[in-house]
């Protein structure tokens, strides 16, 4: 799937209109437990590759995802880690990308019969058909969006929406660094541009960032199923045995919605939960479950101890750089 239409940031709703996706010249993730940054240079073409990346670990208490509530609970804890991983890449003055957990934006579905012409009044008629789905006031929400689909008679939009509130806590604790994040999204969405397109069948992407785990469906380009939600603390010892049933609701939502069944299983997990976790998976639910391709081939010019950070974290940051159409080197 492409973000090829994504708006440049989850913007302030009173922001006109939106701009198409570019990459910024850094990225950095923030999820319980670890902040992983990357700096990019500049490959010709407008084009970027990979340069540095670092990785800081922390407490995972110092930040508790959610769309509704500040999840910044531990801010010297998560400083600290951003101040040691600014510091290798060095993000100076430039504008950065920021990824931000799953939980903490709602990914929506919204389809129109038609669109205004007027950038103000689609944002207005997005607002009011997401209102229902959000725990807060859309005056107080950004948005991000883009075409995911056209029908004859139907459009479909990806609508991406976060409390402004939530995201200034990520940002307020970058406050001593001169850059500024032009492009906000959670982290599942950036890995979506590595799943092959596959002719079009339908696809299950599993992503599993240390307690949390988002489901997302992909046919072709198209978004149909998204689902994320945190680990029973009772038995999230039992990985497999958590993500079954996951995977379960998103093959019976395919079935019972759309008459399609899932063709190919992706698992991405960050750290890595076990060896054998894909084959576990394989066995339990009937069908191919592979760990996403091509991601370790964009850092394989970084040294070895940022290859192994990258290749444990990095997959998000590999989902941006195929995104914009960077070929990964061999």
């Amino acid at each position: 799937m492409d973000l090829d239409q994504i708006v440049e940031r989850l913007m302030p709703v009173s922001r006109k209109g939106g701009v198409p996706f570019t990459l910024p010249p850094a990225v950095l993730e923030v999820q319980p437990g670890f902040v992983a940054g990357a700096r990019l240079e500049r490959k010709g073409r407008g084009q970027r590759g990979l340069r540095r990346v670092s990785l800081a670990r922390f407490d995972p208490d110092a930040v508790e995802p959610s769309i509704g509530r500040a999840n910044v609970a531990g801010a010297e804890e998560l400083r600290g880690a951003l101040r040691r991983v600014t510091e290798v890449i060095g993000l100076g003055d430039s504008r950065f990308a920021l990824l931000v957990p799953d939980a903490a934006v709602r990914v929506s579905l919204v389809s129109f019969e038609a669109i205004p012409s007027k950038a103000q009044e689609f944002e207005a008629l997005l607002c009011w058909r997401i209102k229902d789905n959000l725990p807060f006031a859309t005056d107080e929400a950004r948005l991000s969006y883009q075409e995911n689909w056209r029908g004859e008679n139907e459009v479909e939009i990806l609508v991406l929406a976060a409390k402004a509130e939530v995201l200034a806590g990520y940002e307020a604790e970058l406050g001593a660094v001169e850059a500024s994040a032009v492009l906000v999204l959670p982290s599942t969405i950036a890995l979506l541009p590595l799943t092959p397109e596959n002719g079009g069948d339908p696809q299950l992407l599993i992503h599993l960032c240390g307690d949390w785990v988002t489901s997302a469906v992909i046919c072709g380009k198209r978004l149909r199923f998204w689902r994320t939600r945190r680990f029973n603390a009772q038995t999230a010892g039992d990985v497999c045995g958590e993500l079954v049933p996951e995977a379960a609701r998103a093959f019976a939502s395919m079935r019972d919605r759309f008459a399609l069944e899932i063709d190919a299983v992706w698992l991405a997990a960050r750290p890595q939960a076990c060896k054998d976790l894909a084959s576990q998976l394989e066995s339990a639910l009937g069908r191919s479950v592979r760990t996403l391709p091509g991601i370790e081939a964009y850092g394989m010019a970084l040294p070895q101890s940022e290859l192994e950070a990258f290749r444990d974290y990095g997959a998000p940051i590999a989902g941006l750089l195929q995104n914009a159409g960077i070929i990964s080197e061999p």
